[in-house]
């Protein structure tokens, strides 16, 4: 049978201990969830504006912006 100590030592970087001790975070992990749609949206148009090489990547962007001119009117 373990003693204690060797006990919390097995179960140091379990994930519940992992999600306890990021709980300071848990917050700005929100965040990233709710918006991180728009950062990635945000690199697509940026990427299909500057390296604009084929069809596919133009609609992309007509797409993306018309999704967000969509949502802006809507909300």
């Amino acid at each position: 049978m373990l003693d204690f100590e060797d006990h919390y030592e097995n179960r140091r970087y379990s994930t519940p201990f992992l999600v306890y001790k990021w709980m300071d975070w848990w917050p700005t992990f929100d965040i990233l969830a709710s918006y991180g749609h728009i950062l990635n949206n945000f690199i697509v148009v940026w990427l299909a504006i500057n390296f604009n090489v084929s069809l596919y990547m133009g609609f992309n962007i007509v797409c993306v912006c018309a999704f967000y001119a969509i949502a802006i009117v809507r909300l």
